[in-house]
């Protein structure tokens, strides 16, 4: 299993959200804001 730290600024974050279907930024934050999150990945699969 591989850990990875993603860091997002509050635009990207946004348009992340929406893109999944939850219009949720986190609390406490607003544009100028810095957002990292952790993702555990058991296996990539890379789609041809």
């Amino acid at each position: 299993m591989a850990k990875y730290v993603l860091f997002y600024n509050f635009d990207q974050w946004v348009d992340l959200i929406s893109t999944l279907g939850e219009m949720k930024p986190p609390r406490d934050c607003g544009p100028g804001s810095n957002i990292a999150i952790t993702v555990e990945i058991d296996g990539v699969r890379e789609d041809k």
